[in-house]
């Protein structure tokens, strides 16, 4: 019995030591993330006339189809509706093309990986926290949209900080496992576009948090993307005023929730790509 407890604790102990290693070598190597970084920024772009700005073109013009449909399909009128819209999208597309990118990192980099000797998990950092660029000058704009239609921002609008810190780490999470996947199993690519293509209508990107069903919300709320997504909205806009409908207010409980569920992703990833670390360059 002794024995048994003494290989667990060890156990325990070993998965610390693993994690802290890990964090400590993606702490000593950040001069590196950075110069990785603004180098993948540079070459995404290189000779493209209107550079970072199409960043920026596919969401509005997604924006644009949405108010569209919206307004004129299911003739929903309200105020301001593209600035709901852009809310949702541009953190929309944060996720998803983190996710899309991570995935792919590690085979991107392969002679990379091959020639020289540094935590891979880097690579995966690198792809989210590029994609984290182009969201926050997203956000830039959204801000600046919204002074123009002279929507009036609360203090509480300071808590998106926070919001993006979690989603950012959520997608690490899920970057870090999907990365070292796909370079086994390539089909993971082609399965995570498919998810991700299911996953955008179990979010409350075309439509609001007040039109899921009651008895579906807590169960709605688990997903840690859809309780980021709609925190977007509540923290930047005003409670949509839909007919028939009382508005929401921000579920706080459900948003420290989507963090404690976003840490606990962030660190399997973590173990889950160190434990495979040292036989990608074989499987490359």
């Amino acid at each position: 019995m002794n024995r048994g407890c003494w290989s667990l604790e060890w156990g325990v102990v070993s998965y610390q030591l693993k994690l802290l290693d890990s964090l400590f070598n993606i702490w000593c190597y950040r001069q590196l993330i950075y110069v990785l970084v603004w180098r993948e920024l540079r070459l995404r772009y290189k000779r493209a006339l209107l550079g970072i700005l199409w960043s920026l073109i596919p969401p509005l013009a997604q924006v644009f189809i949405l108010v569209i449909v919206v307004e004129h399909f299911f003739k929903r009128d309200l105020p301001n509706l593209s600035a709901y819209f852009m809310c949702v999208i541009f953190a929309w597309q944060f996720f998803s093309s983190s996710i899309l990118d991570g995935c792919s990192s590690i085979l991107q980099h392969a002679s990379l990986v091959k020639a020289f000797p540094f935590p891979k998990e880097v690579l995966p950092i690198v792809s989210v926290l590029s994609n984290l660029v182009h969201f926050l000058i997203s956000m830039s704009l959204l801000l600046l949209y919204l002074l123009i239609l002279r929507v009036h921002l609360e203090l509480k609008a300071l808590f998106v900080f926070p919001i993006i810190l979690g989603q950012t780490i959520f997608c690490i999470g899920l970057s870090l496992m999907l990365s070292c996947w796909t370079v086994y199993y390539h089909d993971v690519k082609f399965i995570t576009d498919t998810a991700l293509k299911w996953l955008y209508f179990a979010v409350p990107i075309m439509y609001f948090l007040e039109d899921v069903p009651k008895r579906w919300l807590r169960l709605y709320m688990l997903n840690p993307l859809a309780v980021y997504i709609d925190a977007y909205r509540r923290l930047l806009m005003y409670p949509p005023p839909l007919e028939g409908k009382q508005p929401l207010a921000i579920d706080w409980f459900h948003i420290a929730l989507a963090f404690a569920i976003s840490f606990f992703v962030f660190l399997v990833g973590l173990l889950i790509f160190r434990r495979h670390a040292d036989k990608l360059p074989e499987w490359l």
